[in-house]
């Protein structure tokens, strides 16, 4: 993912799926994030339940938690899109599928928006659609890499 960005420097949201094993396989994005783009911040969205690998990992700044349990009402949802947008963020990053947190970077007005393709109801809040298509032995880091 080679991209080229004007303003310096880059502030961008990586959505992580909920589980604490998600945010150790988005790890390797972040890193790979952080050589391309040596100055960028990085924020991810996360659940409560990964949450703290975040909160503890150098290379990422801040973490907004939200979980699908709760974000379905539309208060805590709207709460959620109101903090993303009001840290301007530049990129975002979708490594999760769920339907709900895609819009969160169409309705924050993230200008960039990366997601898979794959969703048919969500592909079209993303401004760049990735296909990653699925391979039996290919690992979760790999598919998230690609």
């Amino acid at each position: 993912m080679n991209m080229s960005f004007k303003k310096q420097p880059l502030k961008i949201l990586i959505q992580v799926a909920p589980e604490l094993e998600d945010m150790v396989l988005a790890l390797p994005v972040i890193e790979m994030l952080t050589q391309q783009y040596p100055h960028c911040l990085i924020d991810v969205l996360a659940s409560p339940r990964n949450k703290a690998i975040g909160q503890q990992h150098p290379l990422i700044r801040h973490v907004h938690i939200s979980d699908l349990a709760t974000t379905f009402k539309s208060a805590k949802l709207w709460a959620t899109i109101r903090a993303v947008k009001s840290r301007e963020y530049d990129l975002f990053l979708s490594l999760e599928e769920h339907a709900l947190f895609s819009w969160v970077g169409w309705l924050a007005g993230i200008p960039r928006r990366i997601g898979r393709k794959k969703n048919k109801l969500t592909k079209w809040l993303y401004t760049d659609q990735i296909t990653t298509p699925y391979r039996l032995l290919q690992h979760q880091v790999d598919q998230n890499l690609g």
